[in-house]
């Protein structure tokens, strides 16, 4: 009866992955890190060659795989830890890397949030496809000088921005909103270009 009772406690010790039996080793999943940025106004193309690039590239050489997902103005860079390494620290350190690199993010970039993926949530694979927006090439110079905020410009878009497929009619309507500015008026159109542009639904990229 002793016999088997050590025999229980052996295979009991195999299955937990505990001390008891040396051939087991326990692993843990790897944790996936979350880094979201807005770039306001931005389409998926220019959000990852701006925001996406610079995030990726600040935590490039944590974890074991680094991928970016772009999509209007969001970009979400997915930081994957190596297995079994402690999901806090690993938060701490990505969270680290990414206030090192928070500088060279565009002006008016907003957020940079990090934060840890729940258990068992994957990093998404979007469908992609084509889409038909209005591209804004802002004069930031401009903006800043004359003291127009981001939420004022985004009032002043969001009917442009709520339309699935506007033309340059909406375009050219966009350009000649006239914002009041300090008791000055501002037309749009002098602090930004816009036109319609066909552009993919999201931007994926793999950096290692």
């Amino acid at each position: 009866m002793k016999r088997i009772a050590i025999d229980l406690a052996f295979l009991l010790a195999c299955v937990l992955g505990t001390s008891g039996c040396r051939g087991t080793q326990r692993t843990t999943a790897p944790s996936i890190v979350r880094v979201s940025a807005r770039l306001p106004h931005g389409d998926a193309q220019t959000v990852a060659d701006t925001v996406g690039e610079v995030i990726a590239t600040g935590v490039g050489g944590l974890g074991q795989h680094v991928s970016a997902i772009s999509t209007g103005e969001i970009c979400d860079v997915y930081v994957v830890s190596a297995p079994d390494a402690d999901p806090q620290q690993f938060l701490v350190t990505v969270r680290q890397a990414v206030e090192s690199c928070r500088r060279l993010l565009p002006a008016d970039a907003d957020g940079a949030s990090v934060l840890l993926q729940p258990p068992g949530i994957p990093i998404p694979r979007p469908a992609i496809w084509q889409v038909q927006e209005i591209q804004v090439l802002l004069d930031r110079d401009k903006v800043k000088a004359l003291g127009i905020s981001p939420a004022e410009m985004d009032r002043a878009m969001a009917p442009a921005a709520e339309k699935s497929r506007p033309t340059n009619k909406d375009a050219n309507a966009l350009a000649a909103t006239v914002l009041q500015v300090d008791g000055k008026s501002v037309r749009l159109g002098d602090v930004a270009e816009f036109k319609v542009v066909a552009v993919p639904s999201h931007v994926v990229r793999t950096y290692r």
